[in-house]
């Protein structure tokens, strides 16, 4: 008997495992971190042989054309800046597109000097933009979150004076909010 109460006295003692971390989640959002859900990406290509990458490429949604894009300026010269700008739709797909398909298109603007805007090379163009990743990665009250990542390529003219760009081994991945 004495031994029963041995027992039993020190299983009642026994303390529940205190090593667990505590939950202080306060995250109003679903299948998410908030930590992950910063507008915003990175892109990198090889502009006319040399390596363009960024880590703070900007991110511009176009409700009206139902596009999304995100662009990269790069400093080339002291008074000349180029920005690569990819659009895809804000439609949730993945796949091999051109620029010629709906929602999909590039861009490569070439501002010199203080203008707010360039000149772009529109002639002969030439592109492949591939969708590997379009997800949504969370919600904020009436806010959703995506991640897009991909990789493209493509080539063009500038129309005055045929001088031409060729873009190779293009990545980017960026995160978007729309509000529904």
């Amino acid at each position: 008997m004495a031994l029963l109460s041995v027992i039993i006295i020190s299983f009642s003692s026994c303390e529940e495992d205190d090593t667990k971390p505590a939950n202080n989640s306060t995250s109003t959002n679903t299948g998410a971190n908030n930590n992950n859900l910063n507008v915003g990406g990175s892109m990198s290509a090889i502009v006319n042989g040399e390596v363009v990458e960024t880590n703070n490429a900007a991110v511009n949604v176009f409700g009206v054309g139902n596009t999304v894009s995100v662009t990269a300026v790069n400093k080339v010269h002291e008074d000349t800046t180029v920005k690569v700008k990819i659009y895809v739709p804000l439609d949730s797909i993945t796949g091999t597109y051109s620029h010629s398909d709906p929602g999909f298109n590039f861009s490569y603007e070439v501002v010199t000097f203080n203008n707010e805007s360039g000149y772009t090379y529109t002639r002969d163009k030439e592109s492949e933009i591939s969708i590997t990743s379009y997800d949504s990665i969370g919600t904020i009250a009436d806010t959703v979150y995506y991640r897009v990542v991909g990789n493209f390529e493509f080539n063009s003219k500038y129309w005055a004076n045929g001088d031409s760009v060729d873009v190779r081994d293009g990545e980017f991945d960026f995160n978007y909010r729309i509000w529904w």
